[in-house]
């Protein structure tokens, strides 16, 4: 057996992914400091030694913010794949509405969701993700390319279009 030693390793990361990294970790930071915000108004400003919100609520909020919603990590893998499960029976728009409100979106977004499929179904629109629902889809996935959800484009439409499939039957 011939003693070798390693001189130099390297592995190129696209710009892309770095991107992506840092975009994730600025939503979840801001989401955790705007929860602490909107429970604990004056948190920033309270004396040391002085909590404004219990440890276990903080501790929900980081874990809600930081963590998510799933608590495995696949680290030193490649082409892994993690997402959580989504059921939505057909026609239950509370369930939809959870799947919805779980991937960030906010309680109007769910609401105009609903006037979308209203006026579909007034209307007899028939292809899947045509008439108001389409540009509803389309309104959402572009405030996740903004960072406006707590989710990536990508993990908010194939968790979005995944709910609705499942609530109109389509899978």
């Amino acid at each position: 057996m011939i003693d070798m030693q390693c001189i130099a390793a390297w592995k190129r990361i696209p710009r892309a992914a770095v991107v992506s990294v840092v975009d994730a970790v600025r939503n979840r930071i801001l989401g955790f400091a705007l929860e602490i915000e909107k429970r604990a108004p004056d948190a920033g400003e309270s004396p040391l030694n002085l909590y404004p919100l219990p440890q276990e609520t903080v501790t929900q909020i980081f874990h809600t913010n930081i963590t998510g919603n799933v608590q495995n990590v696949a680290t030193g893998s490649t082409n892994v794949h993690q997402q959580a499960t989504i059921t939505v029976e057909r026609e239950n728009f509370e369930q939809l509405e959870a799947a919805l409100l779980n991937v960030g979106l906010v309680p109007e977004d769910v609401e105009s969701l609903k006037r979308a499929i209203q006026k579909d179904r007034e209307e007899q629109v028939t292809e899947k993700l045509g008439g108001e629902k389409g540009k509803w889809l389309q309104k959402v996935l572009s405030k996740a390319a903004s960072g406006g959800l707590s989710a990536t484009v990508d993990v908010a439409s194939s968790v979005i279009v995944k709910a609705l499939s499942q609530y109109f039957g389509w899978s």
